[in-house]
């Protein structure tokens, strides 16, 4: 299935399909661009190319933004950064 078909006419196994793709594309691009990525998910033993999907989230290590504080190297530059929505807990102070 395409990202451009109806989702609204997709089978089950199509859509969950289709999350297990995009969940493969996001875990990669994590690996490929963040260092920080890559060594947790290598210190952890987890192989991006053997990543299928949801079966394999929970081999991924729960990442807290202290984690990120404490590896300033893992955030992207202020104009490459995504305004985050829902985050929940106390706001965090990332350094420049």
């Amino acid at each position: 299935m395409q990202y451009w078909d109806s989702i609204e006419t997709a089978s089950r196994e199509e859509l969950i399909d289709l999350q297990n793709t995009r969940l493969q594309e996001v875990v990669r691009a994590a690996a490929e661009q963040s260092p920080f990525y890559r060594e947790r998910f290598k210190s952890i033993g987890v192989n991006i190319d053997s990543f299928k999907g949801l079966d394999d989230l929970r081999k991924l290590p729960f990442i807290e933004p202290a984690d990120l504080l404490r590896n300033p190297s893992s955030i992207p530059p202020k104009d490459k950064r995504s305004s985050p929505s829902g985050v929940v807990g106390e706001p965090q102070t990332l350094p420049r």
